[in-house]
């Protein structure tokens, strides 16, 4: 196994590329129908799985459905009811149709437990479901892990919540003239804090608040930061907050959609007629007024991915990994391809690596993206620098990881709030280093390059050879103490045998130093002359190097005689040319390159024959 007290250094050369595929851009109308005739939409944010809830009553029933946006599918759930709602981690609640009934969906198709009796309308809390007592109007709250309804506040004229499930409330209209405004939920029961003067209506986004002025109806937005009000646009029939500020708002005569987005008072118009207009996330649906059919609109959604993704430098290199694609789609990939500067003209974040990042975030939430393939090099497609940790590396050195991009449930990769990223110890993040996506790079910003090193992978593919399932396993000591025979064997046992590979292994001996599986079925000494010995063209479909690395190469640490550290070199990455073209090379060593301003394989390389070139990066393991 790799030695946990080191920093391991993975070289993927092409092991992960063999799987991947992008993002396109919408084609034709910006407004996707996703449904026939809908009574009324709901939706909400759902958290634990990172997407968002969209939910419609449909006629003539009434009966309660739920949209899949991967699949494009729509669920029964539950039968018909007088309203519904989403709760801040994405629960589903109704009150029955004769308003006698709380319910709490279970999770389960039709499935529904009562929690609550009369009702005169339910909102979606932060942990539970808020409603108002049918007769004295009182604002009452169901607590999830209580199982409780407490009362929390008076009557009110409006009660509404965000995304994030904090509740609002307009004053009623008898209110004296001191007590009426727009209120914030404080968390304890009836105590609620004014945090504006009167207002005609109110509406949410996912962390925003927005209230129209009863007098001239324009639209202001309040700032929690700094507790102010801010004029963002003039009279609408109806608005919808989405994410990072951005609103939408419905033409006073309900003739045309309109977007802002936060960060000025402009307003674009995206849409036409519409009955009404609902948004979550970055998600925005409509419902037509003559048809009553639902639709979503792809405007913003242009960068939403298939299962293989490729993100491109630039619009060249894009272009460069057409045959790329066209072939991954041929062999039953769904694809797309999206450039670095389209991410960030559509998502923000605080540098490039974070809107890349959010825009991956963004995609697994609404399609089943799987690979993703980042084509340019750091200064174009920016990486992520992580630190092991002072308990792992004592001079504490960064390494540079496209592992950020491959997490996307870490929601905070620095909570000791050091500066230091990712940090096993201190950041916690040894128990959350797992991936959601597979992610990969080549590392050229020429064109030329990046279209020869796919069309090398592309012949890999198709070659059906039976070379390729053959392997390769070189594995030295990491330090004088852990045998990467120790790697080598599980590849083969656990990976390798099962699919019926067969395996060819150099294991290490020298002076003080043997490996312990030395003399099993196809297993040789690992030296220099052997490696080369025994790579070739057509010789093995993979190659697994495994030791103590450094940025020119790969070598074995051992004891001599007298008792001394020292190391033995049994591959150097200038050898690395056109005898690695057929095969998939996986490089683990430490330092096999430094954290910033990357040493690769690949610029060494003048014919670029191998099918992957390597990225060198490193990686705590």
């Amino acid at each position: 196994m790799i030695p946990t007290r080191q920093r391991i250094t993975m070289s993927i050369v092409m092991f992960c590329l063999l799987m991947f595929a992008c993002f396109v851009q919408a084609k034709g109308s910006e407004w996707e129908k996703i449904s026939g005739p809908v009574d009324s939409v709901i939706v909400g944010y759902y958290p634990v799985q990172e997407t968002v809830r969209v939910l419609a009553t449909k006629p003539p029933t009434g009966d309660l459905y739920e949209y899949n946006l991967s699949s494009g599918k729509w669920t029964k759930i539950g039968g018909p009811g007088n309203m519904f709602t989403v709760d801040g981690v994405g629960r589903i609640y109704a009150l029955g149709k004769d308003k006698k009934a709380v319910f709490q969906y279970q999770g389960q198709r039709m499935k529904w437990r009562k929690i609550g009796g009369p009702a005169g309308l339910i909102v979606g809390a932060r942990n539970g479901v808020a409603a108002t007592n049918p007769q004295s109007g009182d604002v009452l709250l169901f607590t999830v892990g209580t199982g409780k309804w407490t009362k929390i506040g008076e009557p009110v004229r409006r009660l509404v919540s965000d995304g994030q499930g904090r509740l609002y409330a307009l004053s009623p209209d008898n209110a004296p003239a001191d007590k009426a405004g727009v209120y914030l939920y404080t968390g304890t029961p009836m105590k609620w804090k004014k945090i504006g003067g009167p207002a005609k209506e109110v509406y949410t986004g996912q962390r925003t608040l927005y209230v129209t002025n009863p007098q001239t109806n324009d639209l202001w937005r309040y700032d929690h930061s700094t507790s102010k009000w801010s004029r963002i646009g003039s009279p609408g029939r109806m608005f919808a907050g989405g994410t990072d500020r951005v609103v939408y708002g419905l033409a006073a005569d309900g003739n045309a959609v309109f977007r802002c987005d936060g960060k000025s008072p402009q307003w674009q118009q995206v849409g036409g007629a519409a009955a009404s207009i609902h948004a979550v996330g970055r998600e925005l649906f409509a419902i037509n007024p003559k048809s009553k059919e639902l639709y979503r609109y792809l405007g913003l959604v242009q960068l939403v991915a298939a299962d293989f993704t490729v993100i491109a430098a630039d619009q060249a290199l894009a272009q460069a990994a057409q045959d790329f694609v066209a072939w991954k789609s041929s062999r039953g990939h769904s694809m797309a391809v999206v450039t670095v500067p389209a991410i960030y003209q559509h998502f923000s974040g605080v540098d490039g690596a974070d809107k890349i990042r959010n825009f991956l975030v963004d995609a697994k939430s609404r399609t089943k993206i799987h690979y993703v393939l980042l084509l340019g090099d750091i200064d174009k497609v920016p990486t992520r620098i992580l630190y092991a940790g002072k308990a792992w590396v004592a001079e504490h050195r960064p390494y540079a990881a496209d592992f950020y991009y491959a997490n996307l449930k870490t929601k905070d990769w620095d909570p000791d709030d050091d500066g230091c990223w990712g940090e096993f110890e201190d950041d916690q993040f040894k128990t959350m280093a797992k991936h959601d996506i597979v992610v990969s790079r080549i590392p050229f910003n020429n064109a030329n390059s990046i279209k020869m090193v796919l069309a090398n992978i592309i012949a890999f593919e198709k070659d059906q050879g039976s070379w390729k399932r053959k392997a390769l396993l070189a594995c030295g000591f990491f330090d004088p103490k852990t045998d990467g025979a120790v790697l080598g064997e599980r590849i083969d046992k656990d990976i390798l045998k099962p699919s019926g590979w067969s395996c060819r292994k150099l294991y290490f001996h020298k002076e003080a130093t043997e490996s312990s599986y030395l003399g099993g079925a196809n297993t040789g000494l690992l030296t220099s002359a052997n490696v080369q010995k025994e790579i070739a063209p057509h010789a093995q479909g993979l190659i697994t190097l495994s030791g103590h690395g450094n940025p020119t190469g790969i070598a074995s640490y051992y004891t001599t005689s007298d008792g001394k550290d020292a190391t033995q070199h049994f591959h150097s990455t200038s050898q690395i040319g056109s005898n690695f073209c057929s095969a998939v090379v996986f490089v683990s060593g430490c330092s096999t390159g430094p954290p910033r301003g990357w040493r690769r394989t690949a610029p060494r390389h003048s014919d670029h024959k191998v099918a992957v070139d390597g990225y060198r990066f490193r990686y705590p393991a």
